[in-house]
């Protein structure tokens, strides 16, 4: 129930808060970003800052003039659009198909059928001597 005075009614989404609209890259700016992109992707750690800075100083020259600060992020979505378009590592099978040989299965494998021919004449032995006793 309103007090009195006070009057209430449901807005239709006039005075929502205002969110900050995304930048979009001009299409010259991803020419200039994917001619980069190989030189970025090769650089070392120390020297993908460097390289980044002479990115962005050649892809500046077709954006669109902005401040200070949209600059800043123009910069910050360069830099996100060159770490998703960077090519991906193939990644290795998860299963392993070989296996790690010891020496010992190795002789195993070469001379099973010896190898087995003598577990069971020293089991059978085993079994006689056991019987006896």
């Amino acid at each position: 129930m309103a007090r009195s005075g006070h009057f209430t009614q449901l807005t239709s989404g006039r005075h929502r808060a205002h969110q900050p609209q995304t930048q979009k890259l001009m299409e010259n700016e991803i020419l200039e970003l994917k001619n980069y992109l190989p030189e970025w992707t090769l650089a070392k750690r120390k020297e993908k800052q460097a390289v980044f800075t002479a990115i962005a100083r050649a892809a500046r020259l077709f954006a669109p003039k902005v401040d200070q600060a949209q600059w800043k992020k123009r910069k910050q979505i360069y830099k996100t659009w060159l770490f998703n378009n960077r090519k991906k590592k193939e990644r290795k099978d998860m299963i392993k198909y070989g296996r790690k040989w010891m020496p010992r299965m190795v002789i195993y494998q070469q001379n099973q059928e010896e190898v087995l021919k003598r577990i069971k004449d020293k089991s059978r032995a085993n079994v006689k001597v056991i019987l006896k006793g």
